[in-house]
Order: C-alpha cells, then sequence, then structure tokens
C-alpha cells in the first residue's frame, strides 16, 4: 500500500478570517466611573470616551491597553490579582457594539467602570 505525500502551496490561496477582526475598530460611547469610600457617599462620574479595539496574539485584543482573551461570541473575563471582586470583562453584541466593566477594591472602598459604545 502507497501513501501520498501532500503539499500545501500558499499561492493562490486567500488568508482565513480571523474572528476577531469583527471586534476591532474605534468605538466611541459613554463611561460611567464610580467609587466609594466606606462611610462616605458613592461619586460617580458620566463623560464621552472612546477606546480602541485591536487584535493581538493568538485569541486576544487589546483594549485600551489591557490584553485580554475572547471567544468567537465576543467575550472575554479577566480576573484581577489584588481581590476577588477586581475584573475586568468585555462583550461585544449588534455587530458594531461594545461594554466593558471593570471593578477593584476592598473591605474599605472601592471602584466600577462602565464603558458602552458604538463602532464608527
Amino acid at each position: 500500500m502507497l501513501f501520498g505525500i501532500v503539499s500545501c502551496n500558499s499561492h493562490g490561496l486567500l488568508p482565513l478570517a480571523d474572528y476577531r477582526d469583527a471586534f476591532e475598530g474605534e468605538f466611541y460611547g459613554v463611561r460611567t466611573n464610580s467609587s466609594w469610600t466606606m462611610g462616605q457617599p458613592t461619586s460617580t462620574e458620566t463623560k464621552q470616551d472612546t477606546i480602541v479595539v485591536v487584535a493581538i496574539g493568538d485569541s486576544s485584543v487589546m483594549i485600551n491597553g489591557t490584553e485580554i482573551q475572547i471567544d468567537t461570541e465576543g467575550y472575554g473575563f479577566l480576573q484581577g490579582q489584588s481581590s476577588v471582586s477586581s475584573y475586568f470583562s468585555v462583550s461585544f453584541f449588534a455587530g458594531d457594539s461594545i461594554e466593558t466593566n471593570m471593578n477593584g477594591g476592598g473591605l474599605s472602598g472601592g471602584y466600577h467602570s462602565n464603558f458602552i459604545g458604538k463602532r464608527h
């Protein structure tokens, strides 16, 4: 029985699309930052903001300096190291929208940042 050797030549072949291509770009939207300290009222600020998403590595994206792995559905979660309440998450939805959440803190206070935006 003979077995043949198959060779692939990349000439003339189109590169496979990277699923992260659909998530890259500049997203314009609203960021809401909240912080609290034990015994003090919560401070909240809402402002217009822009974030940039770039594909890096095998399954990661860089979102304004934060590297996070995302799945093919556009969801990623990164547990923080400072406390169990520290995390960064991202969700891409509706083909052109993004939501990020960052949370941190401890027993005496903390912060939360939420961004919701749309690609332009």
